[in-house]
């Protein structure tokens, strides 16, 4: 699905991050799902909640909602690891550190201006990519 929507191959492994793969994982904040979405998102993706049914929980239709998110913040940003920051702490805390940094727009300038939680999610993410890629050089 990530090829459909032309995303880094890179960003399997986000759902590892967000909920160790458990499409009934709920976070403190309740967000829900293999991709952690918040209630208030589902409706911008066509996700369908109800007393009977929450398709956070949906791996495919689930998947099919954060590529297109995905998609929609890299519209936005037009760099990837603004995305990944944004997927995390919100297009909100990236435009407000773009501002506290005096008008830079690189991720690793405006880094110090993200939140504690948004700052250490992309780093998380190239060491999930780099353990991953040194476990298939050793082991196959």
């Amino acid at each position: 699905m990530l090829d459909k929507y032309s995303l880094p191959l890179e960003f399997k492994y986000l759902p590892v991050i967000e909920s160790g793969l458990n499409p009934l994982a709920v976070s403190k904040s309740g967000a829900t799902g293999l991709w952690q979405f918040l209630f208030n998102s589902y409706k911008m993706f066509d996700l369908e909640i109800n007393s009977y049914i929450d398709e956070r929980r949906d791996v495919y239709k689930s998947t099919e909602a954060a590529c297109k998110y995905l998609n929609y913040l890299n519209g936005i940003f037009n760099d990837w690891q603004l995305v990944l920051a944004s997927y995390n702490g919100g297009p909100g805390d990236v435009r407000k550190a773009f501002e506290r940094s005096n008008g830079a727009t690189g991720y690793w300038q405006i880094r110090p201006y993200l939140s504690e939680q948004a700052q250490g999610y992309v780093t998380c993410i190239y060491c999930r990519n780099l353990c991953n890629e040194l476990l298939q050089r050793t082991w196959y």
